[in-house]
């Protein structure tokens, strides 16, 4: 997470300092069915960092917000944000975040799944809490499947076909919808307009995975065109070596 200073002093140094050294782990209370595993609650976590915190003046705060972000996929899916501040009785601050993590849906159960494992993670970043590592409750958040555990490996993201046309080494052409900007959530790779796409590949805040299929469905468009261009040339060079001579002809 980021850190963002809000003048910050001896103060709430020291009172930090002299905090963290006093709050302990807190144990395994709770378990998830679904996923057959056991992790820190929110609430143990909480249980064994805020009083120690108030001892010595400080209070911890979090601020939740939904917000979309663009999957894998170049899609937008609904995410929760956490900000969370520290704040010393001398009114010196500390403000982290925002940590973002996706929800499965907009729903207000998915949503809420969302928040609860996003303020357990900034919670737990905060005070330096080492919570039960057996811990798969966020998957509710992001997964439709709640009969089966994530797998340990990552599945490999399977890719869209070759075209037909395409040497080995050129960009895969990117399918589906382009799923980026408000005008072009339901937009389709193959008719977005070269302008627009050469628009966000400059832009300085479009994501990685975006900028890279941009560039990917410019240079397809590219290649394709010379691939046009070079099989009229071979077919003009071919129609006028098979046209008839003539030279001969008095008209």
């Amino acid at each position: 997470m980021a850190i963002e200073s809000i003048t910050v002093g001896a103060d709430l140094a020291k009172a930090l300092a002299e905090a963290h050294a006093e709050i302990h782990n807190p144990k395994t209370d709770s378990e998830n069915p679904y996923f057959s595993s056991r992790y820190t609650s929110l609430g143990a976590c909480r249980n064994a960092a805020v009083p120690v915190l108030a001892k010595h003046g400080v209070t911890l705060m979090q601020d939740l917000t939904t917000t979309k972000v663009a999957n894998v996929d170049g899609q937008l899916v609904w995410a929760t944000e956490c900000r969370t501040l520290l704040v010393h009785v001398s009114g010196q601050g500390l403000l982290f975040g925002p940590l973002t993590l996706p929800a499965k849906e907009g729903t207000p159960q998915a949503l809420g799944s969302s928040a609860t494992y996003n303020r357990r993670y900034s919670f737990n970043g905060v005070t330096s809490i080492a919570a039960s590592e057996d811990d798969d409750d966020g998957n509710v958040a992001t997964h439709a499947d709640a009969n089966t555990r994530t797998p340990d490996v990552v599945p490999k993201i399977p890719q869209p076909p070759v075209h037909p046309m395409e040497a080995p080494g050129l960009p895969i052409r990117p399918t589906g919808q382009f799923g980026y900007g408000k005008k072009y959530v339901h937009m389709p790779w193959s008719v977005m307009d070269s302008s627009s796409l050469e628009w966000f590949r400059d832009q300085a805040n479009t994501p990685p995975l975006i900028r890279d299929k941009c560039i990917a469905e410019l240079t397809w468009r590219t290649e394709d065109r010379q691939k046009v261009d070079t099989s009229r040339a071979l077919q003009n060079e071919v129609d006028s070596q098979s046209a008839p001579d003539d030279s001969d002809i008095p008209f």
